[in-house]
């Protein structure tokens, strides 16, 4: 993502990109933007989880919790990645999704 964080406190900067990403129009009306799909599943990186010696599954039903009254919900699949799908149609986001981002500025530089 392009964000840069311009000197904020990370909590105020955070919160901005966060709106920001969730104010993005949806690819698909049955999940949350792309932006916050993708925010989601790098948090719960399992190796991410490992190096702090945390446990992923008590996150993961905080956050459920959290997004229950919109319908989302993350879940982990077979592999342990992190996906989210809307509770009431079962639309899912994709490893797909995750991969089709739009490229960064120093990407297009390339």
């Amino acid at each position: 993502m392009d964000n840069v964080h311009g000197g904020a406190t990370w909590r105020i900067w955070a919160k901005e990109v966060l709106t920001e990403l969730n104010e993005q129009p949806e690819d698909n009306m049955d999940l949350p933007p792309s932006g916050i799909v993708r925010v989601i599943m790098e948090l719960f990186d399992e190796d991410d989880f490992a190096r702090g010696e945390k446990q992923r599954e008590p996150a993961l039903e905080e956050l459920n919790r959290l997004l229950a009254r919109d319908h989302p919900a993350a879940y982990f699949d077979d592999a342990g990645c992190c996906f989210v799908r809307n509770t009431g149609t079962g639309t899912a986001s994709t490893k797909s999704s995750a991969s089709e981002r739009p490229l960064s500025k120093e990407e297009h530089n390339a």
